[in-house]
């Protein structure tokens, strides 16, 4: 008796669980390339996906996108470019 309480008790918290909406926000690091180093190969990526000569992944451009406006610019490249020489981003 006790075991299909449990059993019933999980499947309604899975059904539950499978009906809210899950989601995370990601930070914009500059480290587009996921290598663990913000470097100019990342603004490289950045600058290719703004003029639209690169495609990149959701993750990619959640990391790229610096002024969190929901898409990758020259400016966001621009900004990653700052971080990877050593420059603050606010100058």
């Amino acid at each position: 008796m006790k075991v299909k309480r449990i059993l019933c008790l999980l499947m309604a918290l899975a059904m539950f669980l499978s009906a809210v909406p899950v989601s995370f926000a990601l930070s914009p690091t500059g480290d587009i390339d996921n290598d663990g180093l913000i470097t100019p190969a990342d603004a490289r990526l950045a600058l290719r996906c703004a003029v639209r000569l690169e495609e990149l992944t959701a993750y990619q451009i959640a990391v790229g996108d610096m002024d969190m406006d929901g898409e990758i610019t020259s400016a966001d490249a621009r900004l990653v470019l700052r971080l990877a020489v050593g420059l603050p981003i606010d100058g």
